[in-house]
């Protein structure tokens, strides 16, 4: 009879099997980044970086900001290799937030802390439509 060995990785349920037959190890959730500072601001972009992570394969960013008059809340996101991201496309004089989060082996750390930034330069003013009011 032939003896065969077993690879498998159920990611549901956090249970690595490989190696020698009978051996079971839990895979640990990655840890969030930690750290998080900005590099560089100008008026259209944020550079930021935190400390690495052990075993992180990449990183999830999320860039929120929330609009002052309506509370409304705008995003941008993406993922890294690296420890660090280059945001752009943003508005000058603009306070954002953002978090980071860490993938390793498939699975996602918690969300990190949040930082907020602010880009440089003079906020947009808000556009209004004018209009007349026809008189009866």
């Amino acid at each position: 009879m032939k003896q065969f060995k077993a690879f498998l990785l159920i990611v549901s349920t956090l249970v690595f099997v490989g190696g020698a037959c009978g051996k079971i190890k839990t895979i640990p959730t990655p840890a969030a980044p930690q750290n998080l500072a900005l590099v560089s601001a100008d008026e259209t972009s944020l550079s930021f970086q935190w400390d690495a992570v052990k075993d992180a394969a990449s990183y999830e960013w999320n860039l929120t900001y929330i609009e002052p008059d309506s509370g409304l809340g705008t995003s941008k996101s993406g993922s890294t290799m690296t420890r660090n991201v280059t945001i752009g496309n943003l508005y000058p004089g603009t306070l954002y937030t953002l978090m980071v989060r860490t993938v390793s082996l498939g699975l996602l750390s918690d969300w990190s802390e949040t930082i907020t930034a602010q880009t440089t330069g003079t906020a947009p003013s808000p556009v209004y439509d004018s209009f007349e009011i026809p008189s009866h």
